[in-house]
């Protein structure tokens, strides 16, 4: 594919808001299989257009693409294609060109992060509709097990409620919403967002509205100071009625959408903890 074909296609997938990462070969020393200017577009969705020269190289530069897609960060890698050299900030191919490519590798695509806490049938559904809505999905759980069942987003895990945030900052500008398996994880996940003074957008948490009384109370007697949740929205969801994990999911998403948009005058079930 033609460097032409290339642009109209960032294009295209530009237009359509999706999410890809660029492929640039920005120089290359000695013998091997890419030539510098080289590009190859690789897409959320597993597509792939143009190459940088294929085999073992190709293979290896895509596995970093997938790491980009998932973090949302442009890197710069050089890859050794010399299986009996070493060189420092080189990544080792096992190839036997004997030379060098140096890639940038540069992430396209939204920077809206939701983070899920718990991988369960609500957080599922949830990854189901806003994937096609552009944004970066952190999915969250201690279950190993369960996350391995997911693919194609990026996943955190935890072994105990200690370390939950050791890995996570969660940015001004993002949505959050706590859905896990027991009221004791989901009080510690609150409450750790809360103490760690992140304000993100929208935070939601499924709950009753008795169980999110009882959170508050139990967190005003624990905390010092003035407990801020004037982003938090429980029991989550617009009030569109259905009670399973499909229809709770999707109450979820318009939610975030209208406090995306800010779409203030949206009547929800959100109880409102300003005063």
């Amino acid at each position: 594919m033609k460097n032409s074909e290339i642009f109209k296609k960032i294009l295209e997938l530009n237009e359509n808001g999706s999410r890809f990462v660029l492929v640039t070969v920005i120089e290359t020393k000695g013998s091997g299989p890419s030539e510098t200017g080289g590009r190859m577009v690789f897409t959320a969705d597993g597509d792939i257009f143009g190459t940088i020269g294929g085999g073992t190289l190709e293979k290896l530069v895509l596995k970093e693409a997938e790491k980009v897609l998932l973090s949302g960060k442009s890197v710069l890698k050089k890859y050794l294609l010399d299986k009996d050299r070493a060189l420092p900030d080189s990544e080792k191919t096992g190839m036997l060109c004997g030379g060098e490519v140096t890639l940038f590798l540069e992430y396209t695509g939204s920077d809206d992060k939701v983070y899920i806490f718990g991988a369960g049938h609500i957080g599922k559904n949830l990854i189901n509709f806003l994937k096609d809505l552009n944004y970066r999905i952190i999915i969250v759980d201690d279950r190993e097990d369960v996350l391995d069942g997911i693919s194609g987003q990026m996943k955190i895990h935890y072994k105990d409620p200690g370390s939950i945030f050791n890995n996570i900052e969660i940015t001004d500008n993002s949505y959050v919403v706590i859905a896990t398996y027991s009221h004791e994880l989901d009080y510690a996940i609150l409450k750790g967002i809360l103490e760690r003074k992140f304000k993100p957008e929208y935070l939601g948490v499924v709950a009753s509205g008795k169980k999110i009384d009882t959170m508050i109370s139990k967190l005003k007697k624990e905390m010092e100071g003035p407990l801020d949740t004037s982003f938090l929205f429980s029991p989550a969801g617009l009030d569109i009625g259905g009670r399973t994990p499909v229809e709770i999911a999707l109450s979820i998403v318009s939610e975030i959408q209208a406090v995306k948009y800010d779409k203030q005058a949206l009547k929800h079930l959100s109880k409102d903890f300003r005063n």
